[in-house]
């Protein structure tokens, strides 16, 4: 079996549904690990003189929260767990039930996470060498929007 293998509402192979398949490991960990990238260059890109970053860390989570619960597919082909009811639930069971939008709120933790590594000890570090650090949760929220059980 190979990890592009997805069974889900019947077995589903990665591969078939495009290079933009949501139940893709190689997929999902891209767009992550792009986020994860976005939110050290605004926030490197303050620290350099811009504006506060906040505002657009805050629509980047939402709009990461809308592709993985379904609301907003942005040309990638959803697996039947990118909704509300399957995913959704799920995370707010692992978030609590009082995250005010469950996709929303695992992309901000994420962006704690990362902006803690940056004022936490990565400031001159490159995000060639950053993010490499962030492998566990990076990884943790990969699993938790592939359905994995294992705790974001």
């Amino acid at each position: 079996m190979t990890p592009d293998l997805i069974d889900q509402d019947g077995l589903k192979l990665a591969a078939e549904n495009g290079p933009k398949y949501l139940g893709s490991l190689p997929v999902v960990d891209g767009i992550v690990r792009g986020f994860a990238q976005r939110v050290a260059e605004a926030y490197r890109a303050w620290t350099d003189g811009a504006g506060d970053p906040t505002a657009a860390i805050e629509a980047d989570c939402a709009r990461m929260g809308d592709l993985f619960l379904g609301r907003d597919l942005q040309g990638y082909t959803p697996q039947p767990w990118n909704s509300d009811e399957r995913l959704g639930t799920q995370l707010r069971v692992v978030l609590g039930s009082g995250a005010k939008d469950p996709g929303t709120a695992l992309f901000e933790q994420l962006a704690q996470c990362v902006l803690s590594a940056i004022i936490n000890g990565g400031e001159g570090e490159s995000d060639d060498t950053l993010l490499p650090q962030l492998n566990g949760q990076i990884g943790q929220t990969v699993s938790a929007l592939l359905g994995s059980p294992q705790a974001v």
